[in-house]
C-alpha cells in the first residue's frame, strides 16, 4: 500500500515536471479533465480512461481549479483622447414664432418738400344777360346767340371737364343784369342747361329758362373744372 502511494506521487511529480518545462501536450477528456494511464515505469496521457490498458492504471484531475473571489477594483484608468467630432444632424423643425417687439419711437419728422408749380387757374366767366362778359379768366368768350342761349370759349379743350353754372347778380355801368341792388339780392327762379357746342371742344353752350321753361336772358356764372 505504501509503494502505490509512493508510486501515485511519483508519477503526479512527473506530469507536474511536464508541465513546467511544456514539453507535454495534454489530452483533455470529457468535462474539462486530464486523463493519464500509467504503470510502474512509465506515464502516458489519453483522451479517455478506457485507452488504459490491462496492466495500466488511470488517474484524472481538472484543469482548472475553483474559480476564486473577485478581485478588489483597480484604479480608474486615465481619460482617453476625445474622439473626432461626428457629423452635423439634422436641422430641426422651425421654432414658434415669438411675441413682437414694442413699437419704436415715433422718427423725426423729415424735411419740406419744395413747394411745386402752381397750377393752372380756373376756367370761369360771369357773364351780363346780354351776353358782355363781365369777368373770366384770360382768354375766355362769352356771346349771346338768342333768347336765353349764350356761348363761352375758352383758350383750350374743355370737352372733359366737370362745369359749374349759377345765377348771378353783379353791380356795373349799362346793362346790369338782374337787380341793381346788390344788398339785397333777388330770389330767382332760373335754370341751366349745359352742353358741348358743337361748334369746337374750346365751347360750352349755355341755355337759361324761367320757372315755366321757356328760355330767357339772364346774367350767370360758368366755371369749368378741368
Amino acid at each position: 500500500m505504501v509503494m502505490r502511494r509512493t508510486l501515485v506521487l511519483s508519477l503526479i511529480a512527473a506530469i507536474l515536471a511536464a508541465f513546467s518545462i511544456g514539453g507535454v501536450a495534454l489530452a483533455v477528456g470529457g468535462g474539462g479533465r486530464v486523463v493519464a494511464c500509467f504503470d510502474k515505469n512509465s506515464v502516458r496521457f489519453v483522451d479517455d480512461a478506457s485507452q488504459c490498458k490491462d496492466k495500466e492504471q488511470s488517474i484524472s484531475w481538472a484543469t482548472e481549479g475553483t474559480t476564486g473571489a473577485t478581485g478588489a477594483t483597480g484604479t480608474a484608468g486615465a481619460t482617453g483622447p476625445a474622439g473626432a467630432t461626428g457629423p452635423a444632424g439634422a436641422t430641426g423643425p422651425v421654432g414658434a414664432t415669438g411675441v413682437g417687439g414694442a413699437t419704436g419711437a415715433t422718427g423725426v419728422a423729415g424735411a419740406t418738400g419744395a413747394t411745386g408749380p402752381a397750377g393752372a387757374g380756373a376756367l370761369w366767366a360771369l357773364v351780363r344777360s346780354d351776353g358782355l362778359l363781365v369777368g373770366g379768366s384770360t382768354s375766355v368768350t362769352a356771346t349771346r346767340l338768342r333768347t336765353g342761349v349764350y356761348q363761352v370759349s375758352f383758350p383750350q379743350n374743355v370737352a372733359n371737364c366737370g362745369d359749374t353754372i349759377t345765377a348771378a347778380q353783379y353791380a356795373g355801368a349799362g346793362l346790369i343784369g338782374i337787380n341793381a341792388n346788390t344788398i339785397d339780392p333777388p330770389g330767382l327762379d332760373r335754370s341751366f342747361s349745359i352742353y358741348q357746342n358743337l361748334g369746337g371742344v374750346n365751347s360750352i353752350a349755355v341755355g337759361e329758362r324761367d320757372g315755366s321753361g321757356a328760355l330767357v336772358d339772364g346774367p350767370f356764372t360758368l366755371v369749368a373744372h378741368c
